[in-house]
């Protein structure tokens, strides 16, 4: 059975939602978990792939991170606009 994907469910998909588990597999085939812009930065480089169990109402899916753009907004790694509301700008400070 194949993972679900994440870019097919757009935007619907909680990729930060607290209740979203993230499990990083590497080249050798270890394992860990986390969603950190370390794991999206060896997710970009092919160093490891991304999955995310997202729980249903019953059962719980597997899903593959297959849009990592949008894997990066939601974590705050990239900047959205559209998530957060807020435009970005330059601070002048004195």
């Amino acid at each position: 059975m194949e993972p679900e994907s994440a870019a097919a469910a757009g935007r619907d998909f909680p990729h930060a939602a607290r209740t979203t588990c993230y499990i990083e597999v590497y080249e050798d085939g270890r394992l860990t978990h986390g969603d950190d812009q370390a794991a999206y930065e060896r997710a970009v480089a092919g160093k490891s792939r991304l999955f995310a169990v997202w729980p249903g109402e019953w059962p719980s899916h597997l899903f593959v991170i297959d849009d990592l753009n949008e894997f990066a907004k939601a974590h705050g790694i990239k900047h959205d606009q559209n998530r957060t509301g807020l435009e970005e700008h330059v601070h002048d400070v004195e």
